[in-house]
């Protein structure tokens, strides 16, 4: 943590694919990447992500991963609430509900540095998480246990890494915060609603179809 360098055999990880079906077809669109480091490795990514979570103060519409609270059913509940409201005044609710294709895996390394910097981190916790990001590689495990050449990860954030899930979120923050401020989501007991976020699945609310437009 003093140095804010991690040894390279550290960053070197192992990628097993887990099936999203029961009969999932020969492409990689149907395999979930689950990359592993050593258990020292993902001991010390705990420990930054424990360290983290109050300095990267996230936007509350951004429910997932949110220790304390079950975000889902908080999503769940604002949105049955929001449709309720819209049917018994008559109003007009405009709803899109999107899911980021490949989100943890196409995160850019740049965005990361930018919503760190955003969150006005500090530049020694900056440039540890950018070891901790970038010059990492993999080998991934095939069915039978074949194991291919090392890949370099050049961008994503990894799924099985314990600080992953709120370095997304401290990316997705950006896109929430923007949201929120344009004004053309649906007031909810005096409150704008107008973004439900749980990890890379997004609901976009708006009064109007030229609000959502």
């Amino acid at each position: 943590l003093l140095a804010r360098h991690i040894p390279q055999q550290l960053k070197d990880c192992r990628t097993t694919l887990i099936p999203k079906s029961d009969d999932p077809r020969p492409d990689a669109e149907d395999y979930r990447p689950i990359t592993v480091a050593s258990c020292l490795y993902r001991l010390f990514s705990k420990i930054v992500t424990r360290r983290l979570e109050d300095p990267l103060s996230l936007h509350p519409r951004q429910k997932a991963f949110r220790s304390g609270t079950d975000g889902a059913f908080d999503n769940t509940s604002i949105m049955m609430t929001v449709i309720r409201e819209a049917h018994n005044c008559g109003k007009e609710l405009i709803i899109v509900s999107i899911d980021l294709a490949k989100a943890f895996d196409t995160v850019n390394h740049t965005s990361i540095t930018r919503a760190l910097c955003m969150h006005r981190l500090d530049d020694e916790s900056r440039t540890l998480i950018t070891q901790m990001v970038t010059g990492s590689s993999t080998i991934i495990k095939g069915d039978k246990g074949a194991l291919s050449n090392k890949i370099e990860i050049n961008q994503g954030v990894r799924q099985g890494d314990p600080i992953s899930p709120l370095l997304f979120n401290a990316v997705m923050d950006e896109l929430v915060e923007r949201l929120e401020q344009t004004g053309e989501g649906f007031k909810l007991k005096g409150v704008e609603v107008t973004t439900l976020a749980f990890a890379d699945d997004v609901t976009l609310i708006s009064r109007s179809h030229r609000g959502m437009e």
